[in-house]
C-alpha cells in the first residue's frame, strides 16, 4: 500500500515509508485486528439476547441474529420459555438481594415490596366486602340499565346524580341496594 504512494522514480527506503505515514495520518491504522467469536460465544450471546428481549431461542432467530436482524422480525418467546426467564430473573435478583445488596438498598426493597403487598390486601379486602354486601342485598330488584327518560344509568351517570339531585340518588341505593349501585359505579355490571 505505501509503495503505491510512491512516485515512479523514488526508490523504496524506510525513510520514505517514514515520511509517508507522517504525511497521511488518517489513511493508515494500526489497530490490532478483532478475533472472531466462536461458536459458543456467538450462540451465548444471541441467548442473553433473546433473554434480554423475551425471544424464543429457537434456530430461526438464531440465524437472524447472525445477521443482525430487526429484533421485530424474531419470533417472541413461548410460554414456557417466558415463564423460564421470568423464574431466571428473580432468582438472579433474591441472589442480589441476599449476597449484594446494601442496607439501603435492602430498605428500599423492603418498603416496595410492603406498599406493593398492602396495595393488594386493601383491594382484595374491598372486593370481599362487596361480595358480601352484593350477597346480603340479594332481596334488592336489579338496577336498570336506563332511566325513565332512557338516560343511561352507568358510573357517570351516578356520580353526576350523588353531586346533583343527592335525594334522587339515596332513593336509586334504598330501592336497589347499595351492593348493585357500587357494582355499576365500578363497572361490573
Amino acid at each position: 500500500m505505501l509503495e503505491s504512494l510512491l512516485n515512479p522514480a523514488e526508490d523504496p527506503s524506510p525513510r520514505l515509508y517514514v515520511m509517508l505515514a507522517e504525511q497521511f495520518p488518517t489513511r493508515f491504522t494500526w489497530d490490532t485486528p478483532q478475533a472472531q467469536p466462536t461458536k459458543e460465544e456467538r450462540r451465548a450471546a444471541f441467548d442473553a439476547f433473546a433473554h434480554d428481549n423475551n425471544l424464543s431461542t429457537c434456530e430461526a432467530n438464531f440465524q437472524l441474529f447472525k445477521q443482525s436482524a430487526d429484533t421485530g422480525k424474531f419470533a417472541t418467546a413461548s410460554e414456557l420459555e417466558a415463564t423460564t426467564y421470568a423464574h431466571e430473573v428473580a432468582q438472579a435478583r433474591q441472589k442480589f438481594l441476599i449476597h449484594d445488596a446494601t442496607l439501603s438498598e435492602l430498605k428500599a426493597e423492603a418498603a416496595y415490596q410492603s406498599q406493593t403487598e398492602r396495595d393488594a390486601a386493601v383491594h382484595a379486602e374491598a372486593h370481599r366486602r362487596h361480595q358480601f354486601v352484593l350477597g346480603q342485598q340479594q332481596h334488592y330488584p336489579v338496577l336498570p340499565a336506563t332511566n325513565g327518560i332512557g338516560e343511561t344509568i352507568d358510573a357517570a351517570y351516578l356520580r353526576k346524580l350523588s353531586t346533583v339531585n343527592y335525594p334522587l340518588f339515596k332513593k336509586l341505593v334504598q330501592k336497589h341496594g347499595s351492593g348493585n349501585v357500587t357494582s355499576r359505579l365500578r363497572g361490573e355490571n
